[in-house]
């Protein structure tokens, strides 16, 4: 995969989505190969993924081999929803190739941020988060960094918004190697779904 075929492989300006029964997949920390012994995607998460509707990677990839995979297996609706993490400039591909360090867009009203996290210090934490994500006023933000899954529903001024994290398939914090699943329907987002990869 050249360098122009990566760069129009996922977005760049925000986009607007109105599609009632949506899925979105999440993935994040791939760090593929440096820090797993994975060479790619595992084929349980990949099948997972053929199933989805918008595929989202909040960052670390550390090689465009993943952008391919990804390529390769969504659905041609959409592109690929991708924020640069802090391991990706490592790669000179993928440090030449404009990743936004955050993206927003809309799905059915709800207004989503896309970040990697390595901006949030401490690591992961919850109050920054909902701060940036007033900041920006968004519903759902959603980063990685941390390898640490999360759900959580916090209360702004006047809505809650919801800060995700799929964690880790190839290197987790914890012993749950994980990505996400986000169901709307109805143009509700009906389902917040955990996957373990065993």
């Amino acid at each position: 995969m050249n360098y122009k075929a990566i760069g129009e492989s996922f977005y760049h300006k925000p986009i607007e989505i109105n599609d009632s029964n949506i899925r979105i997949g999440i993935i994040s920390d791939t760090h593929v190969p440096h820090r797993c012994n994975n060479e790619n995607i595992p084929e349980y998460v990949i099948n997972e993924l053929k199933k989805v509707d918008l595929i989202i990677h909040c960052g670390d990839l550390t090689t465009p081999e993943i952008i391919k995979t990804l390529n390769d297996i969504k659905k041609p609706k959409y592109k690929l929803i991708i924020v640069k993490g802090n391991m990706d400039r490592h790669d000179i591909l993928l440090s030449k190739v404009n990743l936004p360090k955050e993206y927003i867009f809309v799905v059915n009203g709800l207004k989503i941020g896309v970040i990697h996290g390595d901006m949030i210090e401490p690591r992961g934490d919850k109050l920054k988060m909902k701060y940036m994500a007033l900041e920006k006023d968004l519903d759902v933000l959603i980063s990685g960094h941390t390898h640490i899954p999360m759900i959580e529903s916090v209360e702004g001024l006047n809505k809650t918004i919801m800060l995700l994290n799929p964690g880790s398939f190839t290197c987790p914090r914890i012993p749950l190697k994980t990505f996400m699943i986000l169901d709307f329907k109805n143009n509700e987002l009906n389902k917040i779904e955990l996957k373990e990869v065993m």
